[in-house]
């Protein structure tokens, strides 16, 4: 449990006993000595000194005082009960502790000194009677004693356990505790063991009554000026409300032991009571012009109109009371039963004021108050009544005496009949009246009733009409929202969604504000923003040339927006000072301060005060932020049902222009990828120089239309052909891209570098680094054939090693120099190899395009008639079925070793067939990319 919780739970327990305590001393028992024996006393010389004196009761009959014989200045040494009970008086306690043996009705004996001439000690006997109050008196002992402090308690303890976790609340209930304790106490009567718990709780509570006024006030509902100016404030005032709380203490405590004690205190301290109420009155004051300032500074509306009604209630309420107890004090006289009924029910305002501005999260304006009450009355059946109560008094008191006259001879009966018709037929005509008058009431205060049907029916045209103009839509949804409800600002935020095509702008209805691109679609953008003010004057805001207002996709309000994907949508009441709202988190401190600032900022740039998601299909299209409405009145049930109904068509509606919008994107990328498609063929070879020693053949399927691998047959020369193949990082146009540059580079660079196949690739990876960020690389393998010596010299960078299929034992050169004359070969030849022995092509160095300084090493190898060359990208050893079973390279060398005899051509389409055997109806992952040589 929260501690606050406990910490009230024990101030408000204290507060009740002590209360129960006080109401039982008040109601049952006398409360002090002037009201049952007609005296008042105070602290002289040590002792109890009798002050003042009544000649009378309140009935006219002599006090018991004046017929015991007591005198002005006496001094009450001791008091008796009628069985001998009782004890010297030293301190408050000890005549409490006698009085409380002492019975209604029972004789009491007071012990007292008397300075006639000379100091002596008389004993006085009377009777302790019944207090004899008069109506006004018992009205203002219920009022003051009873009524008002237990007020005080309940509102403390509604505020406090209600919004526990809100300072505010917190800080309103420990002031109303406090001002529980400005009544009637009678601590120095309770039983032994609570008289000191009594009171250093009454002592405490009048001590902090101004500090927590002023604290209250200097915070609520936002830090005043003065508070702002001057933050230091509130800590010189605490350090000097806890001197005076523990002198006061000191002060209470003396007189309750010892009235020596007490006389000796004041000596020592003989302006603390000035310095007290000079202290009093300047918290008071500084709470007071705080209140003021907040209530004329306010920039919220929300917070003015709390302070106004704040100082409404404090001024109907304690205004009256104050003037009551002044005229009271000063005149000496009782007020008129009336005046005290009337103080006690103004006096009700002032916490009703706190409960209402403190706990509500919403609070309407005084003049909406007085709206409704006007709008209850004039449509109420008992205020119909009421005026036809009177309409009767008027007629029968003003036109009587004339209806009598001309209807002397007639009797009283047609008169009477006559004034009752008359009464009746107005009545009707006033509530005719009054319907009329209802609109016009409406009218003026923002608050016309709206036909949510035709608001419907409305919505849905627009919806079938507007379909495929998304930005049209929106403003038409805006329009009817603004003209039912009268927010003062209507935004429309939406994520994903493309803009209605440009050369609908011109035609656009003028309330079609925002048409800005949304390509980051986890974003919320602003596409539409009504403002209407008090006036009836509207004002529609575009984002044009202005920064519009953006909602990142990952902040606070966006991730509890997504949770309307799994559950009903309902529409979310933005509370930010509240504790237990959803927006409250938008206000805490921590270290997402700054993102979270940023949200509250934009929820308070649009006044928002409702937010309805825009869900459709378990998406969120965006939402819809409502302000405040003119009329000051919260979004009832109705209006919510209504905006989460017209939310589902709009957000069904953008749904449908989105998916026709992707459509047309899609159609559109179809054919682009078509042209790539056709773009990239003619980059792959269409003609194949012959050779005499070399039968060789290639293919590429691209998985998207388009892709990354790339294969190229170069003539360079006579009888030299270069063999190239690539594998780009990625799928997709930007991949295809990247093998446009390779394939240009290549070109480009190989006729210059012939034989240089190392430096070649190295000048090609240098160029790429430069032109390509590091998130594109390939794999790269290039050999030059010679088809005078069946040579192949290479360098593989980074790609899968190619497969030679041979026939004999190759003679391995590490450069072209190396090579020998083609007569001297056949020494050189060691012996016919077995069929079916693979050699891979591993040499060279890394993949091309992430390290500019990366160097290859070249390989030249000799071939022999028969030989197979076979290289390959991943997705022809990657392929994979159903089972994610992959086609494998194991699979592939068995496959060519099987069928030597067939044709580069031929080998091509079997491996093909194969793998279209194998992955069946599995989708294509990779590009799959093939080239095939056979020495002849």
């Amino acid at each position: 449990m929260n501690k606050r919780i406990w910490v009230l739970a024990i101030l408000i327990a204290i507060a009740l006993l002590t209360r129960a305590l006080d109401t039982y001393q008040i109601l049952v028992r006398p409360t002090s000595l002037r009201e049952p024996m007609g005296f008042d006393f105070t602290i002289e010389n040590n002792h109890m000194t009798v002050t003042s004196m009544d000649s009378a009761d309140p009935s006219g009959q002599p006090t018991r005082v004046q017929e015991a014989g007591l005198k002005k200045n006496d001094q009450i040494l001791a008091v008796y009960n009628a069985r001998g009970e009782g004890q010297s008086i030293a301190g408050l306690f000890d005549f409490g502790q006698v009085m409380r043996t002492v019975g209604i009705g029972e004789p009491l004996t007071l012990v007292v000194l008397r300075d006639s001439g000379q100091p002596r000690s008389d004993e006085l006997s009377l009777h302790l009677p019944q207090a004899r109050r008069s109506t006004v008196g018992w009205s203002l002992l219920w009022g003051l004693g009873v009524i008002l402090p237990m007020v005080s308690i309940l509102t403390a303890a509604f505020i406090g356990f209600l919004k526990a976790e809100d300072d505010n609340a917190f800080l309103a209930s420990l002031l109303f505790l406090c001002f529980s304790s400005l009544s009637i106490y009678t601590y120095f009567l309770f039983p032994s063991g609570l008289r000191v718990l009594g009171m250093i709780y009454q002592t405490s509570l009048g001590a902090f009554l101004p500090y927590l006024m002023m604290r209250f006030f200097l915070l609520f509902p936002s830090p005043s000026l003065i508070e702002r100016k001057m933050p230091w404030l509130k800590t010189v005032f605490l350090a000097a409300t806890l001197v005076s709380w523990v002198v006061q203490l000191a002060g209470v405590s003396a007189l309750c032991l010892s009235f020596k004690r007490a006389q000796q205190f004041k000596a020592v301290l003989p302006h603390f009571q000035q310095v007290l109420l000079g202290l009093t009155s300047a918290m008071f004051i500084i709470g007071l012009v705080s209140l003021v300032l907040n209530t004329v500074t306010s920039q919220s509306k929300d917070e003015r109109r709390r302070m106004v009604i704040l100082l409404a209630g404090t001024l109907a309420g304690l205004l009256p009371f104050t003037v009551l107890i002044i005229f009271i004090v000063v005149f000496g006289s009782e007020p008129s039963i009336g005046w005290i009924v009337l103080v006690f029910f103004m006096l009700a305002f002032f916490p009703l004021s706190f409960v209402y501005v403190v706990v509500k999260h919403r609070v309407l304006g005084i003049r909406l108050i007085l709206r409704r009450g006007l709008q209850y009355a004039l449509v109420s059946r008992g205020f119909l009544v009421v005026e036809a109560i009177l309409i009767f008094l008027i007629f029968h008191f003003g036109l009587g005496p004339i209806f009598s006259r001309l209807f002397s001879r007639a009797g009283k009966n047609i008169p009477a009949v006559s004034m009752a018709l008359i009464t009746a037929s107005l009545v009707i005509g006033l509530r005719r009246v009054n319907k009329r008058v209802m609109p016009l009431i409406d009218r003026r205060f923002f608050r016309e009733a709206y036909n949510a049907q035709h608001i419907l029916t409305d919505l849905r045209r627009a919806v079938r009409r507007l379909a495929d103009e998304p930005d049209r839509l929106v403003a038409t949804v805006a329009d009817k929202i603004s003209d039912s409800l009268y927010p003062d600002r209507v935004a429309i935020f939406l994520r994903g969604l493309e803009p209605a095509l440009a050369a609908a702008d011109e035609q656009a209805s003028p309330r079609a504000l925002v048409k800005t691109d949304s390509p980051q679609t986890s974003h919320y953008r602003s596409r539409c923003l009504r403002v209407r003010s008090s006036n009836h004057e509207e004002s529609l805001c575009t984002v044009r040339g202005q920064p519009e207002i953006v909602l990142p996709g990952d902040s606070f309000i966006a991730h509890t927006l997504e949770g309307f994907t799994t559950r009903e949508p309902t529409a979310l009441e933005v509370y930010l000072d509240d504790p237990k709202s959803w927006a409250h988190a938008l206000v805490k401190t921590d270290e997402q301060t700054e993102e979270r600032y940023q949200e509250r900022e934009l929820l308070q740039r649009l006044n928002t005060k409702l937010i309805v998601p825009l869900v459709a299909n378990d998406r969120i299209l965006g939402f819809i932020s409502l302000g405040e409405k003119l009329s000051e009145e919260p979004y009832s049930r109705d209006d919510k049902e209504l905006l989460l109904t017209v939310a589902e068509q709009t957000a069904i509606a953008l749904d449908y222009a989105q998916l026709i919008n992707q459509v047309a994107e899609q159609e559109k990328l179809k054919r682009e990828i078509e042209i790539a498609k056709e773009v990239q063929a003619q980059l792959f070879p269409q003609k194949l120089p012959p050779l005499r020693t070399l039968d060789y053949t290639g293919i590429c399927q691209a998985a998207r239309g388009v892709g990354g691998d790339y294969y190229d047959f170069l003539s360079l020369g006579v009888e030299k052909l270069g063999i190239a193949l690539g594998d780009i990082s990625g799928k997709g146009i930007s991949a295809a891209l990247l093998m446009a540059s390779l394939q240009a580079l290549l070109r480009s660079h190989a006729p210059l570098r012939l034989e240089a196949v190392d430096e070649l690739v190295r000048d090609i990876n240098r160029l790429l680094c430069a032109s390509t960020d590091t998130s594109k690389y390939g794999t790269f393998f290039y050999g030059l054939y010679d088809d005078n010596f069946r040579t192949l010299t290479y360098v593989n960078a980074g790609h899968n090693p190619p497969m030679l299929f041979q026939s004999l034992k190759d003679i391995v050169y590490r450069s072209a120099s190396q090579a020998p004359a083609l007569e001297s070969l056949p020494s050189l030849v060691l012996g016919h190899a077995g069929r079916g022995e693979v050699k891979r092509l591993e040499t060279g160095g890394t993949v091309i395009g992430l390290f500019p300084e990366a160097c290859y090493q070249q390989e030249t190898i000799q071939m022999h008639s028969g030989d197979i060359l076979l290289i390959f990208s991943d997705g022809v050893s990657e392929a994979m079925n159903s089972r994610e079973e992959e086609f494998g390279e194991a699979r592939l060398a068995a496959l060519i070793n099987s069928h030597p005899q067939l044709s580069a051509v031929d080998l091509r389409d079997l491996v093909l067939r194969q793998i279209a055997e194998f992955v069946k109806d599995a989708p294509q992952h990779d590009d799959v990319t093939l080239v095939v040589a056979k020495v002849v």
